[in-house]
């Protein structure tokens, strides 16, 4: 591991009281929105460390946000309710978007429709100008995980182990093979998305050349259980992964090396790391199950 890389856990915050699912960046920098099991959504500041702003306390657990910045309308995908819209100008529900299933990941697609993967194995994508349901995919009985967006591609993870990738025009699936042992939990892209990421229940971190028809490059046994999410940083040079196993690890994106394991004994999470997000090149944030949400510097 490469000694150069120094990380800091800058801050925590507190004020959740169920695990952690979910993160999305909100308006300002290194402001983000959090969810999760207890059905809030709060917004923080990672510069002042001030208290948390709650800015929803829906029905349901909530495992998927995404935020429409043009308009101020943040999504919120749920177990039991389907998909939230929250028009954050006024504070109030502007639509709820009913469906059968819970909703595991959400996705904004040029800004003009919003996909959506659930647990029975649907794909639905919703228009943003009426909330209409535009089309629907059911390839597989078994859970649609995760959702990631190229310019030209919907890559999606799934519980019968495929990965499934569609065009991001017509909807057709354009590849589809089989990825991991077990349920494929994140798909990312990197290296400006010469590359594909996935990581599933597996414990495999697996990396895929998107020029070669999705040709697997390496498999890395990165952690000891699931690696439930993947994140790049802005500047396509680190990338991060959480798992079950308590740990989140940073990797060089150009070489794949692991740089820096965090844990508990380095101020890290006491049960499964559930969801990252970059605020930029170098502040990441983390939480899980221990309902924590940690701020960390990463210079390299």
């Amino acid at each position: 591991m490469n000694p150069s890389i120094i990380i800091e856990q800058t801050g925590g915050f507190t004020g959740h009281r169920d695990a952690v699912y979910a993160f999305e960046k909100a308006d300002g920098p290194l402001r983000f929105f959090s969810a999760g099991g207890d059905g809030m959504i709060i917004e923080w500041d990672a510069v002042s460390f001030k208290s948390g702003k709650v800015i929803a306390r829906l029905p349901s657990a909530i495992y998927a946000l995404q935020y429409q910045k043009e308009k101020g309308i943040l999504f919120a995908g749920t177990r039991l309710h389907g998909i939230y819209a929250l028009d954050l100008n006024t504070q109030k529900e502007i639509a709820r978007i009913d469906l059968p299933s819970t909703v595991y990941d959400i996705k904004l697609i040029r800004n003009t429709t919003l996909a959506a993967a659930l647990a029975n194995g649907y794909l639905y994508f919703i228009s943003l100008e009426d909330f209409s349901i535009l089309k629907t995919l059911h390839p597989n009985e078994k859970h649609a995980r995760k959702i990631t967006i190229s310019a030209d591609a919907i890559v999606t993870g799934w519980s019968d182990n495929m990965i499934r990738i569609y065009d991001i025009h017509s909807y057709e699936e354009i590849y589809s093979f089989t990825a991991h042992e077990n349920s494929v939990f994140s798909v990312t892209y990197i290296n400006n998305g010469k590359m594909l990421l996935s990581g599933g229940r597996d414990a495999q971190l697996k990396c895929w050349d998107v020029a070669h028809n999705y040709e697997l490059l390496k498999t890395i046994p990165a952690h000891l259980f699931t690696i439930n999410d993947m994140a790049v940083n802005t500047n396509q040079k680190l990338f991060a992964t959480a798992s079950r196993d308590k740990t989140l690890k940073i990797w060089d994106a150009v070489s794949l090396e692991l740089l820096k394991v965090l844990d508990f004994g380095r101020g890290g999470h006491t049960h499964s790391v559930n969801t990252l997000l970059w605020l930029d090149e170098n502040y990441l944030v983390s939480a899980g199950d221990d309902k924590l949400v940690k701020v960390w510097n990463i210079t390299y």
